[in-house]
């Protein structure tokens, strides 16, 4: 869910797709994230690019939320860019 409000807040062209959690185990999910872990991410526009959960991260979402904010957060909405907010956030 966090991703989804990070979508939500920053309000890129997104679509969200839910899946049945029985299909993330299979193709064509599975091509995506070759763990069958969601969430997952393609940037369509970054050339068609893909994050997935990393399960093995204490926060699964984290490179994800980093990427979207990075990426769409240009006016520091959801982020610090300096001081010590920007590593508490981390």
């Amino acid at each position: 869910w966090k991703v989804a409000i990070v979508l939500e807040e920053l309000g890129p062209d997104d679509n969200i797709i839910l899946l049945d959690m029985f299909l993330v185990k299979k193709a064509p999910f599975t091509d995506l994230s070759s763990n069958g872990r969601t969430p997952a991410i393609v940037d369509h526009e970054n050339k068609g690019f893909v994050l997935w959960e990393l399960r093995f991260s204490s926060s699964p979402s984290t490179v994800i939320i980093q990427y979207l904010i990075k990426k769409y957060d240009t006016s520091g909405k959801l982020t610090y860019t300096v001081g010590p907010e920007k590593y508490l956030l981390n």
